[in-house]
């Protein structure tokens, strides 16, 4: 009989402790899932960052393509402005000389 009461005594000071350690594991469970869900959507998050990332550097080779070939654009109009300047005056000259040959 003794023997019963004092196991019912341990079981007393046992089973608060045992509650207590469920909980602690439940807990213990929702945070591993929640740790995963969320080790899942920093994956996520890696990939897209890493496609922009591609993006965003052949958006710059883009880029500067597009700027060399306006560069030249802009060389090539500057020469052609010059040429048509300078045919303009020889226009003005060989009027003049059309006429003083008539």
């Amino acid at each position: 009989v003794k023997a019963n009461i004092r196991y019912s005594l341990v079981l007393e000071k046992i089973q608060p402790l045992t509650d207590e350690l469920q909980q602690a594991e439940a807990e213990l469970e929702r945070c591993q899932t929640r740790l995963s869900s969320c080790e899942a959507e920093i994956a996520e998050i890696d990939d897209r960052v890493s496609a922009m990332k591609d993006e965003f550097s052949a958006r710059t080779r883009e880029a500067e393509t597009l700027r060399t070939g306006l560069e030249k654009v802009q060389a090539t109009l500057e020469k052609a402005e010059k040429l048509i300047g300078q045919l303009g005056g020889e226009q003005d000259r060989w009027s003049h000389t059309a006429k003083h040959l008539e």
